[in-house]
């Protein structure tokens, strides 16, 4: 029997394929720290082996201290929500999808160079991060106000309010949809941009705060 895929199907295994298999850890598998150095144990054993790229975390995951280094470094998707408060030595450079909301309090994350998707909200308000270079779509509302953050160039949508306010955006160059308000005052990016130039780009489902 032949089997016949589209186009889309087809473009979904190649990006599959391309990204490598993630190693699976379920919230209901952990109750301590140890148990997750346990499972950071079982992959660097068989990363190579098998040919792990990185970790799933399936369900939510809330981390308060200067805990799980090398599980955050390897880190690439979380089914449910991630919230990171206290810590100031993890980083998350594979981390590309978060299922449910995105919280970084009192941390000295700099970076997410690879975040793509946020399914809830993403909230980095006064964080260091200046720039979120491959992040296209947020499922609820993003809060970067009196952020560092300057550069969005990939982001298209946003499902609730977006707001910028006294933050360092320059440019909004891909933004489509914003499902709530938008909140722009005190920035950079007024000096080239007029409110009837955003409406017409953006289809903003609330208010314009300029």
């Amino acid at each position: 029997m032949k089997i016949i895929i589209t186009e889309e199907q087809l473009k979904m295994l190649v990006e599959n394929e391309k990204q490598g298999k993630l190693f699976p850890i379920h919230s209901s598998m952990v109750n301590t720290y140890d148990d997750m150095d346990s499972f950071m144990e079982t992959y660097n054993e068989y990363k190579d082996v098998k040919g792990y790229v990185g970790i799933r975390y399936l369900g939510g995951l809330f981390i308060n201290g200067n805990k799980l280094y090398d599980f955050c470094k390897n880190l690439v998707e979380v089914v449910g929500e991630l919230n990171v408060v206290n810590n100031y030595i993890v980083n998350f450079p594979k981390l590309k999808r978060v299922g449910g909301d995105l919280t970084l309090s009192m941390t000295d994350v700099r970076e997410l160079p690879n975040l793509e998707y946020v399914g809830g909200g993403l909230v980095l308000r006064r964080s260091k991060i200046s720039e979120l270079p491959k992040l296209e779509s947020v499922g609820v509302s993003l809060g970067l106000e009196k952020s560092q953050i300057n550069s969005l160039p990939n982001l298209k949508s946003v499902g609730g309010y977006l707001d910028l306010s006294y933050s360092q955006i320059k440019s909004l160059p891909n933004l489509e949809y914003v499902g709530g308000d938008l909140y722009l005052e005190n920035t950079p990016l007024l000096e080239n941009t007029t409110k009837e130039e955003l409406i017409s780009k953006i289809n903003v489902g609330g208010e314009i705060y300029l």
